[in-house]
């Protein structure tokens, strides 16, 4: 696995990459989004080797409710995406594995949902995210929290994103 611009990885490295502890690139502090804006946080591998962003999206989002908060590797592959609120359409299938196949072509509406990086079909399979309780997201949590369990879920650390008073 090499820290040049990639097309695609394996599974296997899609699952270290995703494993690894990932810490803020920089120690710069960023404000949480409001409504229809968003926020991309630089990280890095403990030891430096790897890089990844985190996204906080907003954008275009009128619901207070709904956003989107996504860990990549190298700029442009996404290892996970949690869509609150989204709507989405799996592929038709085949399913690349076994565990997808009661989800292929799937349609997500208005629905919380985990898309997971798999080689050859990038992040185009999601499934709910009843389906990851290890990320701990409950009803009552607001989108600050859910972010927050989000970061903790991709072992991303030491982050500084400030809360504000009207998001």
């Amino acid at each position: 696995m090499s820290d040049e611009h990639v097309v695609n990885i394996t599974d296997q490295e899609a699952v270290t990459l995703f494993q690894m502890k990932k810490l803020p690139a920089t120690s710069l502090a960023v404000d949480f989004p409001t409504i229809g804006t968003a926020v991309e946080i630089e990280l890095k591998s403990e030891e430096g080797r790897f890089k990844f962003l985190a996204d906080v999206n907003r954008k275009g989002l009128i619901d207070s409710a709904r956003g989107t908060f996504q860990l990549r590797y190298n700029v442009a592959l996404i290892i996970r995406r949690l869509d609150l609120g989204g709507s989405h359409g799996n592929p038709p299938g085949p399913a690349p594995v076994d565990f997808l196949k009661p989800f292929e072509g799937y349609k997500f509406l208005h629905q919380d949902h985990v898309h997971i990086y798999l080689d050859g079909w990038s992040a185009r399979w999601a499934l709910p995210l009843s389906h990851f309780p290890e990320i701990g997201i409950s009803p009552t949590d607001d989108l600050y929290d859910k972010m927050e369990k989000f970061f903790k879920y991709c072992n991303i650390v030491n982050y500084r994103v400030n809360r504000l008073l009207f998001t």
